[in-house]
């Protein structure tokens, strides 16, 4: 993948992260293991894979 794939990626999925939580009322007070509070988070975990992906293409 290439810097623009991923950066547009990385974007997508932020996106979805943020919808999910305009259209959660009261998101911040959901507890822990909420589908919403969870589907956040395996979100958050792609961006992050996704940016290593890109650090170690980069450091080669």
């Amino acid at each position: 993948m290439d810097e623009k794939v991923i950066k547009e990626q990385k974007k997508l999925l932020r996106r979805k992260i943020l919808e999910i939580m305009e259209r959660t009322p009261n998101f911040r007070n959901l507890p822990d293991d909420a589908p919403e509070v969870r589907q956040v988070r395996e979100l958050g975990k792609e961006i992050e894979k996704l940016g290593k992906r890109y650090l170690l293409k980069n450091q080669k």
